[in-house]
């Protein structure tokens, strides 16, 4: 439920309560990872009407001329598919997408879209950010194919626009007494909603 600090105690228990790959759920694995004796609250935002995902693409030309493997970093998790002698581009389009769906804990989902009339159709593997938000943007893809015949041409994550506001979350636990508040936002209007709400509860009569 939006704006109900939970008490949040596994990895697991955060990809129930906010889904896997959520910034929720990968703040509250870091965390227990970094200390897995803390106690630890978690409060969910609902997405601003305004939210815009970010998007990065992956375009891909073959066939393999040879047998490799094509790989995509997203953030620090490395994705691996093997490419034999004659998959084609399409081939490998949908098998990296299959890749990066089936690792529920990437911040990303993956699609294959082609556009245009053939003979000049283009298609297109497109990483979506699970959730709205300029945080998308700073998702950091990577990729390399060791096959030759296949090129790969990455499109950074962009497009990403309007974070929640942290406001009424930071209303609701205001008389709690947290000693740490982690937000996953760096945009200045959350930096300073965080910084007079840490001036308030610290200053408190």
């Amino acid at each position: 439920t939006p704006l109900n600090a939970v008490n949040v105690f596994s990895d697991d228990e955060a990809a129930v309560l906010f889904g896997r790959g959520s910034l929720a759920h990968l703040m509250a694995k870091a965390a227990i990872d970094a200390s897995a004796y803390l106690q630890l609250q978690v409060i969910g935002l609902e997405e601003g009407v305004a939210g815009v995902a970010a998007a990065g693409t992956v375009a891909l030309t073959g066939p393999a001329t040879g047998s490799g493997t094509l790989s995509l970093w997203v953030c620090d998790t490395r994705l691996d598919v093997a490419v034999s002698t004659g998959d084609s581009a399409d081939t490998l389009y949908h098998v990296l997408a299959d890749a990066v769906n089936a690792t529920q804990s990437l911040p990303v989902t993956a699609s294959v879209a082609t556009t245009g009339q053939a003979p000049a159709t283009v298609t297109t593997l497109t990483l979506t950010a699970r959730q709205k938000g300029a945080w998308g943007n700073d998702i950091v893809l990577r990729t390399a194919c060791s096959a030759p015949g296949v090129t790969v041409t990455l499109t950074a994550m962009n497009g990403g626009a309007t974070n929640p506001d942290i406001q009424p979350a930071l209303d609701a636990v205001f008389a709690a007494g947290h000693h740490i508040i982690a937000v996953p936002w760096t945009d200045q209007t959350t930096l300073q909603t965080l910084r007079e709400h840490l001036k308030n509860t610290g200053n408190a009569m």
